[in-house]
């Protein structure tokens, strides 16, 4: 459960000639409750009446949310700041060419979180025990816009002549201004710093982180004090809150000590029995992720020596059917050159066997032309086979 182990705050009117800061929060004069709520707001001095709209918005808004008996919820911030601008727009009786308005930072403390609404740019930070920043509020205004799209830099942006433009505010006459709210995590031992712009003008994000580190809360406002009045050129509001979350319930003030020892034992015991099925269950796991090791590992053994085989059949396959297509054209190639041969080997016989049985000179002339009339078909029917086997080849190439 979260809850505030100590506040404080100082508001100071600075080198200005009237205070338009205002902070509120409520510590009893015991410090055995303190608030749950936690306001600052920052009068606009451009503005009519600043030290009139702050005091009037923060008391409107912390009223509402003190009456608050459950969790602070996000519409609950809204509802206080509708509120505060109902009794901004009453209040606005002024004749003035300007309109009164203010920033607005507002810190409410739930059960298991922080709720921080703001509008302008006053700011609130989260640290942790060691001052490191955890959390800071986005300001609303255009030098805040110029920085986040990397057109100034954070110093750049404290220096600008613009950085007092801001893009919201609570300004009278409005009756639909947004407050915006985070929802912040808390650990044992972080602080809360709610801060107005003084603040920021005189101390960076690193200085008041430095500042915090082994501080109580008045000696960092007295340090903070310190630096701004010699820096800022505001005025300057700061509230520091420490923070406490217990994170196990407390025995109930109606149980006796006999039972609070019990249930001590109780969960000793139920300790120990979760720690041992803790092991068991942890031995289990061991061993069937083994046992899925070894599986996957003999899967993957299976599964490489198929494709190997796969591989040597694909090999073979491919190897037998290409030495059967040289094979084939070496064939044929063979018998085409075969029957050309044998067809040239006949031809001849036959004018050998005609010159055999000539029988006079006539008959010899006769023959001399035939034997050249069969050689040229001889030679013709032989180039003829030779010209078809050539062509063939170059049909299966």
């Amino acid at each position: 459960m979260i809850s505030i182990s100590e506040i404080n705050g100082i508001s100071k009117q600075g080198v200005r000639e009237n205070n338009e800061d205002y902070i509120k929060f409520y510590v009893d004069n015991n410090q055995a409750n303190l608030s749950r709520v936690i306001v600052l707001c920052d009068g606009m001095g451009g503005h009519a009446h600043g030290e009139i709209a702050s005091k009037i918005v923060a008391e409107s808004v912390f009223a509402t949310l003190d009456s608050n008996r459950a969790d602070f919820t996000e519409d609950d911030l809204q509802l206080a700041l509708d509120n505060a601008l109902i009794a901004l727009n009453k209040a606005n009786v002024y004749d003035d060419c300007k309109k009164m308005g203010t920033t607005l930072v507002v810190a409410v403390i739930n059960k298991n979180n922080v709720l921080v609404g703001h509008v302008g740019d006053s700011r609130c930070y989260l640290f942790d025990d060691d001052g490191i920043k955890l959390f800071r509020t986005k300001d609303h205004s255009k030098v805040a816009e110029a920085v986040e799209a990397e057109i100034l830099t954070e110093e750049e942006a404290i220096n600008s002549e613009y950085k007092n433009i801001l893009t919201r505010c609570v300004i009278a006459d409005k009756t639909d201004v947004k407050i915006e709210i985070d929802r912040l995590d808390i650990k044992d031992k972080d602080r809360l710093l709610l801060c107005s712009d003084g603040v920021i003008d005189a101390i960076r994000d690193e200085e008041l982180s430095e500042i915090l580190v082994n501080r109580n809360i008045n000696d960092a406002l007295a340090l903070i004090d310190s630096k701004c009045q010699m820096k800022s050129h505001d005025n300057y509001s700061v509230i520091i809150a420490d923070l406490k979350n217990d994170v196990y319930d407390e025995p109930s003030d109606f149980a006796s000590s006999d039972e609070t020892a019990i249930h001590a034992k109780e969960n000793e015991v139920s300790s120990e029995l979760c720690e041992e099925d803790y092991k068991l269950k942890i031995n289990e796991l061991y061993k069937e992720l083994n046992y899925l090791n070894e599986t996957h590992k003999r899967t993957i053994r299976n599964h490489s020596i198929s494709w190997c085989l796969v591989g040597v059949i694909f090999a073979f396959l491919c190897c037998g059917t290409f030495s059967y297509f040289i094979l084939d054209h070496v064939y044929k190639v063979s018998e085409c050159e075969r029957k050309a041969f044998y067809n040239y080997e006949y031809c001849t016989s036959k004018m050998v066997n005609k010159m055999c049985k000539q029988k006079n000179k006539n008959d010899s002339v006769i023959l001399k032309r035939e034997l050249n009339a069969h050689y040229k078909f001889i030679q013709k029917q032989y180039h003829k086979e030779r010209g078809k086997l050539h062509t063939k080849g170059n049909e299966r190439k």
